[in-house]
């Protein structure tokens, strides 16, 4: 990631889940067959249109998590490419329990981008939609 705050490139991103599948050892590597970098860099751009610091990393997040774009490891890229942008502005998520993560990440279609963005930067977020 650069000095300056900006969302992480396509390759950034790449490089955050090839770290991932080393750590966790991933039996499902690499890109899914249907997708490129370019539907990275349509991920990026949808967050950029959003205007304030939680709401691109919201986008950012649902995003890549929703397309699915790699074979295995979507929400540990999603949720590890997005608390690296928000450290770039000197924050946080404000929800750090790893089961409240999970399982808010498993559900993640059920919320919006405005939703989302009011859990990273509060925590808060509506319980009746995650038990459904």
């Amino acid at each position: 990631m650069t000095d300056e705050a900006t969302l992480p490139t396509p390759s950034e991103i790449i490089e955050i889940h090839e770290e991932i599948e080393e750590s966790y050892g991933l039996k499902y590597t690499g890109i899914s067959a249907h997708f490129s970098e370019q539907t990275l860099s349509n991920v990026l751009s949808d967050a950029e249109e959003y205007d304030s610091i939680h709401l691109r990393a919201a986008a950012l997040l649902r995003r890549l998590i929703s397309v699915h774009i790699f074979e295995d490891g979507n929400k540990r890229t999603a949720w590890t490419a997005t608390r690296l942008y928000l450290d770039q502005y000197g924050t946080e998520p404000a929800v750090r329990e790893p089961e409240r993560v999970a399982t808010v990440l498993r559900n993640i279609q059920r919320f919006d981008t405005e939703e989302l963005a009011k859990w990273l930067s509060n925590g808060e977020i509506d319980g009746e939609k995650l038990n459904r």
